[in-house]
């Protein structure tokens, strides 16, 4: 079978994930539709001394086409592209993502350079997270949007990206 032409995305979701992430993750993934117009680029704490199964994982979980990224991949809608373990991604020119070395010096001011960047922040709420370190964190620099139980998170991301008909 052909493999489809890539779509270069207009829109990239970031999904920043810790202890919990994987339902979390699952949840939302498994709320989009397969023609998503977005790409979304997960980030997730893994364990840097284990190969990492997330993306076959969120894979069988999900309609769209998810994969571990790789320096270079093009940023195509109805894809997610998961950071393998220990590397941070970043977008470059062109759409395309490029990760962090593993002796890279990490970031961790995410919220702060989507909202410089003209973007829309959700954090999930405390009643439906596993952990809420990651989210409060989030929430307590005051430029968190939205502040949502799980199941309303890939609601909001389709009502925020998909083009509503006049």
């Amino acid at each position: 079978m052909a493999v489809p032409p890539c779509t270069p995305a207009l829109s990239v979701i970031a999904m920043a994930a810790s202890a919990g992430g994987l339902n979390a993750l699952s949840v939302i993934l498994g709320g989009l539709p397969a023609d998503f117009p977005a790409a979304i680029a997960i980030v997730m704490h893994l364990s840097p001394v284990h190969k990492s199964l997330l993306a076959e994982i969120l894979s069988s979980r999900s309609q769209l086409e998810v994969r571990q990224a790789q320096t270079g991949d093009i940023l195509c809608h109805s894809s997610v592209f998961v950071a393998p373990p220990n590397h941070h991604m970043s977008v470059v020119k062109g759409g395309r993502i490029a990760l962090s070395s593993d002796e890279a010096e990490k970031v961790y001011f995410g919220v702060q350079i989507i909202k410089d960047r003209g973007g829309r922040v959700i954090a999930q709420d405390r009643p439906t997270s596993q952990d809420f370190s990651m989210p409060q964190t989030s929430i307590a620099t005051g430029d968190v949007d939205f502040i949502l139980p799980l199941t309303e998170i890939a609601p909001m991301l389709i009502e925020l990206i998909v083009p509503r008909e006049a």
